[in-house]
């Protein structure tokens, strides 16, 4: 009997200690050195700013942002240790009669094991040992806690807990979580903004505000309870910081996001030269050329251009159609989940009158599933304050051909669209004219899901309040476009639009699609046949039909002007490349040779192979717009070329410097008397009568340019420049098919025009500097080329390299066709 009692008490010290220290050890052996904690250094976002200040894109693996303890206020504090652990003071880290309770229950359970778990508890896991939950899991926190607590304060382990934890929707630690849900700093969050900070830990997902905002209400009332009991806050206090409304987040980077394109070249440059732990978890803060205020003009100006080409171009039907045995149901459960949403948002916002905040709703993305399961309705159900400019895609009410109107629902109004709103949805065809619509139901039938623009909202309060809205119907246009600006004096790039939308697909357009060019590459063409001393700006050409033979293909071949069957006789260089006529440009690539029109381009910083014939003339040669304007930048630069630059500082977390780009001047590879002679030849197409970008001049600057259309209207281009931007615009389709009737003056230049207005704000209205030396100015008469007396009726003072001036005067010269001299 002794014996057995030894046994068990042997069996018990072995149970009982031996074994716990086993599984300790075993559990243990393989723990990080936590050494590394009081130096912190989690993974943080990357953050990527403008020319002026601006944040345009954050790069990260998390995004977060880590402050100091100096950084959060107290009354923040104490709504976390309320929500999360109450004695966080008080105990050394472990609560160990909890610890004990979870892993009996844990046992108990067959090996699931969890927990409340106290703030440093939650750090080691969040930072260390994972989510698992397991007896190993449990052991190895409980040690790193006590060894956590050890090392470092309580008011340091308080403060690496906040800027480490997950906080939903993408947003980790205390200042991104403030940013991202009250458009603040942490330092600036009051007692309501931090109970409601504090209580999402418990369930990131749902308790955030922009989640449900009930439960959000809930839990916030929990945590000002606990900050009540705990004496943080007095019940005066706690009750006016529940009764406070969850305001709207605010927006704190108004340009955020607003530069995508632009931000995925800064991207796939920086990750080449740095590596994507760097980029992305390592704080750098990296500083662009990129200005804010015109990237958001010309992402506006090319959005309105591509609608408005597709406007002309016709309807192509709605984006998704609700049978009509299915609408009664469909509207009645979606009604449904709208009201339900709006009501939580309008209450817990405050909102005591829904007329003075209108809510809509908003169904773009939705997809048949989504109306056909109702869970899946409510979730991707996004509804938003109604404002003028707004688009959205709602529900088609009722078609009215009596009143030539359809009414589309949106929730909590319906839009009108009148005759005007619709007449322009024709059967969508781009290169041939289909009758537009009589009726609306030719248009759309109910149940149709639609885009429509909202034009004027208006409130009436005479009998109760009344909301009146009326639209126009829309559509994401099928054409896309593209936009480089680049500043000529320092090289840096001040914008890039890659398309209508803002997002990155993949796709960069200026930099990646290679396109065909049109008469745009006639800048090139004409600044090396100035360059060539073979032809001036005083030369006449015979703009007539003529036949050539490619002295390249061996092949023959007929220019047309763009309205195939106008000839206008004889003109100045200056007036043919001012109508873009075709076939002074093939007779001048015929003069100075094929050879000498790609070795400029290729000086001016074309890098992509062109074809070795007469058409590149023509612009037959596939270009990026990225290489044409920078070719556009060489001529506006004095011929000094560089590479375009995208960055200029890098640094990192530690404010230690990278990189760092100076303005670039640049490389002389064009006489700067070549390039400004070519550049007064540009500015023909702009002043000149009948010139094809005649509609720049509403922007009374000096202004040079050239419009492009390519073969079969499949591209429609305009680059142009001043003195202190160089622009270019591309407009077509992804699969290169024809546009119809678009021209590079009808489609490009207006978005050139529209983005161009705002750049030029805060730039010096001057003139094109013409270099010190090398030019030589003559008063030319632009009939014949010749020399006419200052002042003389159709006259005009141009620029020509020195040596090539003419000599003649205009009333003793017998004027030639260039091309004709040769022949």
């Amino acid at each position: 009997m002794k014996r057995l009692v030894l046994y068990v008490l042997l069996a018990g010290v072995v149970l009982g200690v031996i074994v716990p220290i086993v599984l300790v050890f075993a559990y243990t052996r393989d723990l990080p050195a936590l050494d590394s904690l009081s130096d912190y250094h989690p993974n943080e976002v990357t953050r990527v700013y403008s020319d002026d200040g601006q944040l345009i894109a954050q790069l990260y693996n998390e995004r977060r942002t880590v402050v100091g303890k100096d950084r959060i206020p107290a009354h923040v504090l104490h709504a976390f240790i309320a929500a999360e652990d109450g004695n966080f003071y008080e105990h050394k880290g472990l609560d160990y009669l909890g610890l004990a309770r979870a892993i009996v229950r844990g046992i108990a359970r067959g090996g699931h094991f969890k927990g409340t778990s106290t703030i440093t508890q939650q750090l080691v896991k969040t930072m260390v040992t994972g989510p698992e939950r397991s007896l190993r899991r449990k052991i190895r926190e409980a040690v790193l806690t006590k060894r956590l607590e050890d090392m470092l304060s309580k008011d340091d382990i308080l403060n690496i807990y906040l800027n480490q934890i997950v906080f939903g929707r993408g947003n980790y630690g205390i200042e991104e979580a403030a940013r991202a849900y009250f458009g603040k700093s942490v330092s600036e969050v009051d007692v309501a903004e931090a109970a409601i900070l504090g209580g999402i830990p418990k369930n990131p997902e749902r308790y955030n505000p922009k989640g449900d905002l009930a439960a959000v209400k809930e839990r916030q009332k929990y945590v000002l309870t606990q900050m009540v009991e705990k004496g943080y806050i007095d019940q005066a206090t706690a009750d006016a910081a529940f009764n406070k409304p969850i305001a709207s987040p605010k927006e704190p980077y108004p340009y955020l996001g607003k530069a995508p394109h632009f931000a995925e070249i800064v991207r796939r440059q920086l990750e080449a030269k740095y590596g994507g732990e760097r980029l992305y978890s390592g704080g750098l803060t990296i500083y662009t050329t990129v200005d804010a205020k015109l990237q958001s003009a010309a992402h506006q100006a090319v959005r309105s251009g591509l609608r408005a080409i597709d406007r002309r171009q016709g309807f192509r039907g709605p984006k998704l159609r609700v049978e009509a045995d299915a609408y009664a149901r469909v509207m009645q459960q979606v009604t449904q989940a709208f009201s339900e949403r709006r009501d939580a948002l309008l209450r817990y916002r405050g909102i005591k009158d829904a007329a003075d905040a209108p809510m809509v709703w908003d169904l773009v993305g939705f997809t048949g599933d989504d109306l056909r399961q109702q869970e899946r309705m409510k979730d991707k159900l996004a509804i938003r304050q109604l404002t003028e400019g707004d688009e959205l895609v709602g529900i088609v009410d009722t078609v009215d051909n009596a009143k030539l109107s359809i009414t589309v629902h949106l929730g909590g109004t319906k839009v009108v669209i009148g005759k005007d709103g619709y007449a322009w949805a024709r059967k969508f065809n781009p290169t041939e004219k289909t009758p537009p619509p009589r009726l609306p139901s030719e248009v759309v039938r109910q149940g149709d899901l639609v885009a429509v623009r909202i034009d004027s909202v208006t409130l009436q309060r005479t009998l109760g309040a009344q909301l009146k809205v009326s639209g126009t119907l829309s559509q994401d246009p099928k054409v896309e476009g593209s936009l480089v600006a680049i500043d000529p004096n320092t090289h840096f790039v001040r914008a890039i639009v890659g398309g209508d939308a803002l997002e990155s697909t993949g796709l960069i357009r200026p930099v990646q699609s290679k396109r065909q060019p049109g008469s745009s590459f006639k800048a090139i063409l004409y600044a090396a046949a100035i360059n060539s001393k073979q032809v001036t700006n005083g030369f006449v050409c015979s703009d007539t039909p003529v036949v050539f033979r490619d002295p390249t293909t061996g092949e023959a071949w007929k220019p047309q002007n763009f309205e195939s069957d106008v000839y206008e006789g004889d003109l100045i260089l200056r007036r043919a490349l001012a109508k873009s006529k075709n076939t002074c440009s093939v007779k001048l690539i015929e003069k100075i040779g094929v050879d000498e029109t790609i070795a400029m381009a290729k000086a001016l910083g074309i890098e992509t192979e062109l074809p070795r014939n007469m058409t590149i003339a023509l612009g037959s040669g596939d270009v990026t717009l990225l290489e044409l304007v920078n070719a556009y930048t060489t001529l506006a630069s004095q011929g000094r070329y560089a590479a375009p630059i995208y960055v200029r500082k890098v640094v990192d977390r530690s404010n230690v410097s990278l990189e760092e780009n100076q303005p670039e001047l640049g490389e002389e590879r064009v006489d700067p008397a070549v390039a400004y002679v070519a550049t007064q030849l540009l500015t023909a197409p702009i002043i000149e009568p009948g010139g094809t970008a005649g509609k720049a001049q509403s922007l009374e600057r000096p202004l040079a340019g050239k419009t492009g259309t390519s073969s079969e209207h499949r591209n429609a281009l305009f680059v142009g420049y001043s003195p202190d931007i160089v622009m270019g615009v591309w407009t077509g389709f992804d699969d290169n098919t024809m546009m119809g009737p678009e021209t590079g003056g009808s489609a490009a230049l207006p978005i050139w025009i529209g983005t161009m207005r705002q750049a030029i704000i805060n730039l010096p209205n001057r003139d094109f500097t013409m270099p010190e030396e090398g030019v030589a100015m003559v008063n030319v008469d632009l009939a014949s080329g010749y020399v006419a007396e200052v002042g003389a009726p159709g006259s005009m003072l141009l620029p020509f390299l020195t040596g090539t001036e003419p000599q003649e005067a205009a009333s003793q010269a017998v004027r030639k066709d260039f091309y004709e001299q040769d022949q």
